[in-house]
């Protein structure tokens, strides 16, 4: 299951520097990246994860990922186009043929860049929250692109989203977005999701009020303190 595996990367993090693992029913002490490389590299597994916290326990499993993808996930954050391969071949709703594709779900996978999806040019909806994710970029291709999630990342600037003409939603929600701007060039955008970000001050929205289309936006948990916040939006 996709979830699965990007959960699976996010929890051998944590478990890695609590030196808390199992592959199978073999636990793995490890107290460096050198150890789970020694461990994991170029083998392949059916992935059994078991993390003990508060008296339960969590498993997930992977079928078709060698170690050595899920490595390079584990260290880089990065998503070569042979992982993409797999991760569509593997999960529910995709398909290993990328321009067959409609939707992309790379939530949960430790990216820190947004790279390599020029072949899946008929997504319309791309899931990539819960992700490390600092910067927008690399999008372009995705002329057909109607929902983007990009919720829970590193994000501090809105930018590199002019390409996308048909884009109707964004989630740009728990991120550390200090201003909103390059909105308004997207004639199509109707939903945006600004709620848990870093804007403070009427200037930091001002932009907004030329985003003609949009019809719903949530901008809670914000520190927009001043009542004519609204008046500039509406």
């Amino acid at each position: 299951m996709v979830t699965g595996i990007g959960v699976l990367v996010s929890s051998l993090r944590s478990l890695l520097i609590r030196g808390k693992m199992w592959i199978g029913d073999s636990r793995v002490c490890s107290s460096s990246w050198a150890s789970l490389l020694g461990v994991l590299y170029n083998r392949h597994y059916e992935f059994v994860l078991h993390r003990v916290q508060n008296g339960f326990e969590i498993c997930y499993c992977m079928t078709t990922f060698s170690a050595s993808d899920l490595v390079t996930s584990l260290f880089c954050g990065r998503i070569s186009k042979e992982y993409l391969y797999k991760l569509c071949a593997a999960g529910d709703e995709m398909y290993a043929v990328p321009h067959l594709n409609n939707v992309l779900y790379l939530h949960y996978q430790g990216i820190r860049k947004i790279e390599n999806l020029d072949d899946y040019v008929n997504l319309k909806c791309l899931y990539l929250q819960n992700n490390y994710i600092i910067k927008i970029e690399n999008l372009d291709c995705l002329q057909h692109l109607r929902l983007l999630f990009l919720n829970s990342n590193c994000i501090d600037k809105i930018e590199n989203l002019e390409g996308l003409q048909q884009l109707d939603k964004i989630d740009l929600s728990k991120n550390n977005i200090k201003v909103a701007e390059n909105l308004s060039c997207l004639k199509s955008l109707t939903s945006l999701d600004l709620s848990y970000n870093s804007l403070t001050h009427i200037d930091d929205i001002a932009h907004l009020s030329e985003c003609m289309s949009l019809t719903l936006l949530r901008l809670s948990h914000n520190k927009l303190a001043d009542p004519e916040t609204v008046e500039v939006i509406f």
